[in-house]
């Protein structure tokens, strides 16, 4: 239903205008150029620079679920910007440079890129020797690739990362809905009822 709701134009695609509203608008316009462009899963109609359903269904399950290995996988190549394999600390200023504005409409102090670089290397180990960059074995192997991902393009879903209810936390893991997936899933079903019965 989303992918419909952004296809304004009824073109069965979804250029990077209309990509630009997903989620409420919260993904950076860098890191969906390169989701237009191709660079996280071969798109069905390349060239064209926009999502048809087919690459929009992988888009959103790698947005949504970004701890599944085709969703790492997927944001590895996205962020990779120079296919070699690394995401530099060069590659990782690039793509938080647009979230630093987002940040600081959330918090009242000044946030440096230094410092967040920081909290993002601590959340791996390391594959290469003295942190030349982050592989995908890296990413793969790390449990919290979601947040990492997040403080590179999504403000939002770091933010309330950072922000979250402890006890809501603990209740989330007995819940049904055990994955990122499940929850979006459940969430936009009752939207959906929400809507239909109004």
């Amino acid at each position: 239903c989303r992918f419909w709701e952004l296809d304004r134009e009824k073109t069965h695609a979804l250029p990077l205008s209309a990509l630009m509203d997903y989620g409420g608008g919260t993904l950076t316009p860098r890191v969906l150029e390169r989701v237009v462009q191709g660079h996280g899963h071969r798109l069905v109609n390349p060239g064209k620079q926009q999502l048809d359903f087919e690459d929009f269904v992988f888009f959103c399950l790698s947005e949504e679920d970004k701890n599944s290995y085709a969703a790492k996988r997927y944001w590895f190549n996205v962020v990779d910007l120079d296919a070699d394999g690394i995401i530099s600390g060069h590659e990782m200023a690039y793509f938080f440079e647009e979230q630093i504005e987002r940040f600081e409409a959330f918090a009242a102090e000044d946030l440096k890129y230094e410092d967040m670089l920081c909290q993002m290397l601590d959340m791996f180990v390391p594959s290469l020797p003295h942190r030349q960059g982050i592989t995908f074995d890296d990413i793969r192997d790390c449990e919290t690739a979601e947040h990492f991902f997040n403080m590179l393009f999504n403000a939002t879903k770091f933010w309330n990362f950072e922000h979250r209810d402890p006890f809501a936390e603990s209740q989330q893991r007995t819940a049904f809905e055990k994955t990122a997936w499940d929850r979006f899933a459940r969430a936009e079903y009752d939207r959906m009822a929400q809507e239909a019965g109004q």
